[in-house]
């Protein structure tokens, strides 16, 4: 079972619209570990969402790259492939 909340919201005016970047957290259980904190970004705008869970379950990894979407104003088009990318080059 997991359940999804929502951690932070950042919000970017851009020419196409507004894009809002939050930060989600998930509880997932995982065999012989039990249940785990996992941390995801969604990005919604007036007409577009795109959301990816499970990206890490280290916060700091994910605010660094939620970070980086905003200050890119990354549209929700191109979030998995930014995510991707990220994942990587650590």
């Amino acid at each position: 079972m997991s359940t999804s909340i929502l951690l932070k919201t950042h919000s970017s005016d851009i020419s196409e619209g507004v894009y809002q970047y939050n930060l989600i957290v998930t509880n997932k259980t995982i065999e012989d570990f039990g249940e785990v904190k996992v941390y995801g970004i969604e990005i919604c705008a007036d007409d577009m969402y795109e959301r990816v869970d499970d990206i890490s379950s280290n916060a700091n990894i994910v605010v660094q790259l939620l970070r980086i979407l905003e200050d890119n104003n990354c549209s929700p088009l191109h979030l998995k492939d930014v995510v991707e990318d990220f994942l990587e080059n650590l």
